[in-house]
């Protein structure tokens, strides 16, 4: 039987038996381990095997921090993405190789058509979100409405913005070294949201995922928030006094574009509260660490803003 105790419809086969040539065919289940599981480490099959155990679909690698899709999660597919996944149960029949990819120029008609019909599924779409509902870490499904996931897609807005900001900032680097320092601490910041975003989707008050909780556990954040409060200090002592409010789009582009960055990071830091003030108990104080070091992002946005216009100001 498969990992996770799951059949296909199509009978189990052995290892030597013959693959099916259309990525579009649904995929052979095959006994036993596939080459990467068996390279893998006894505490990584461990982890895999406790979440088939659990019906989970996904679980966190506590090396990377990446999230991995379980057997269980494949065995829904009912075919191989090609795309040679940790834990393929079909033994990554579509896989694209050098040979596979010279078979398939040599059986191709000239005339392929053009709407795509014979290339694999990719991976970017699963449909698992198609009836309105996605899953937290834990493996929990929650409405897509849930204010848990209102918080991660704010935050991704954030990280977005804050990568089109140092895209603006990058080619002003040519003039300024303070922009290329900035646009470095801009990709850290982009880093920590992540690690944000981690703990938002992973409530692990009243769970007992040593594995996440060890991951979440290296997180630094109130360390980085000090750190953040040292740079706002050392950008601010920079700055002309401040006596009036100020408009954004006063300087240029990338100001302005910083100041997206503030009014969205003080609607992230919002949206988190919010699932503090409905999920709290479910949390680690974690979720606390990371909304204050989302807070005072919100502050260091506004001197980065500030420091960028003053900057562009008296270069010309």
């Amino acid at each position: 039987m498969a990992a996770g105790g799951r059949r296909t419809a199509k009978s189990l086969v052995s290892r030597g038996a013959a693959r099916p040539r259309s990525p579009r065919m649904e995929s052979v289940v095959v006994e036993g381990k596939n080459e990467i599981e068996r390279s893998l480490s006894s505490d990584i099959l461990e982890l895999h095997e406790k979440a088939l155990r659990e019906g989970a679909e996904t679980y966190i690698d506590p090396a990377t921090g990446f999230t991995v899709f379980t057997r269980n999660a494949h065995l829904k597919k009912k075919r191989c993405c090609g795309c040679h996944c940790r834990h393929c149960p079909y033994d990554h029949v579509n896989v694209r190789t050098k040979d596979s990819d010279k078979a398939a120029l040599e059986e191709e008609p000239a005339n392929q058509s053009d709407t795509g019909e014979t290339a694999p599924r990719s991976v970017v779409y699963t449909k698992g979100g198609d009836k309105g509902k996605s899953s937290l870490f834990t493996g929990e499904r929650r409405e897509k409405t849930d204010c848990v996931f209102e918080a991660l897609g704010a935050v991704d807005e954030l990280s977005s913005h804050i990568g089109l900001a140092r895209a603006m900032l990058r080619d002003m680097a040519k003039e300024a070294s303070g922009e290329v320092m900035l646009t470095g601490y801009l990709e850290e910041i982009q880093q920590e949201l992540m690690n944000a975003g981690t703990v938002v989707a992973t409530p692990l008050a009243n769970s007992d995922n040593e594995v996440m909780r060890s991951v979440i556990d290296k997180y630094t954040f109130p360390e980085k928030t000090k750190e953040m409060e040292g740079l706002i200090d050392k950008i601010d002592a920079r700055l002309v006094p401040l006596r009036v409010f100020i408009l954004p789009g006063g300087g240029n582009v990338a100001s302005a574009q910083l100041h997206v960055c503030r009014t969205t990071c003080r609607r992230a830091e919002r949206r988190m509260v919010e699932v503090s003030g409905m999920y709290g108990e479910q949390y680690t104080d974690h979720l606390r660490q990371a909304t204050v070091y989302v807070n005072r992002l919100s502050d260091f946005f506004f001197v980065a803003a500030r420091s960028v216009a003053e900057e562009d100001i008296v270069r010309n």
